[in-house]
């Protein structure tokens, strides 16, 4: 069994892991609270070389490429352009700390992986869920609004935050934009692998 094997067969026990730290007395007592988070996805390139897309679609492996990883995908990022490997899917509270992970293809849409994470981070008691322009979606946040939960991204105005978030308009565009500011320091996956 090679070592990336290993890694992604242990990847179903560190996913419990997080979310186990994360629900833990030690997490309460530290004042790492759960109400606010914070959900991004970052790329990372798989091990070993590259697998053109136009070899991976004609499911074409060259005979000189060695040790390419098949499951990897390919994906477009705004910080480092075409990436062939992974995403990381984190959901992190402000002070960086994870709380719950995914870690899929490059090409699996954000908006669907925080779709499998609603009913959990509802359990959490989580009441807002800021992000990025790519999690944007009428449908999603309405779904969001009628359990309680703010998904806040760029585009959100505060007549669809206040109903939700329960406060006087002054308050809430302070709380809105101090939310917004934390989001945009993101955790670096190159940090985590």
């Amino acid at each position: 069994m090679t070592l990336g094997r290993r890694y992604k067969a242990l990847t179903p026990k560190l996913q419990a892991f997080t979310e186990y730290v994360a629900t833990s007395s030690f997490t309460k007592a530290a004042g790492f609270l759960q109400e606010v988070v914070y959900e991004d996805k970052s790329l990372f390139k798989a091990a070993g070389p590259v697998w053109h897309q136009k070899d991976r679609l004609n499911d074409h492996l060259p005979k000189d490429l060695r040790g390419v990883d098949k499951t990897a995908t390919w994906s477009k990022s705004g910080y480092h352009g075409w990436v062939y490997g992974y995403g990381l899917h984190l959901t992190r509270i402000r002070n960086g700390f994870p709380i719950m992970f995914e870690i899929l293809p490059a090409n699996v849409n954000e908006r669907k992986v925080l779709d499998t994470k609603k009913d959990r981070l509802i359990e959490k008691g989580v009441r807002c869920i800021v992000a990025d322009n790519g999690y944007v979606d009428k449908k999603r946040a309405a779904v969001f609004a009628q359990a309680e939960v703010l998904l806040l991204t760029p585009k959100t105005t505060l007549r669809e935050a206040n109903p939700i978030l329960g406060a006087d308009p002054l308050y809430t565009a302070t709380q809105v934009q101090t939310w917004q500011t934390a989001r945009k320091s993101p955790l670096n996956p190159s940090l985590i692998c």
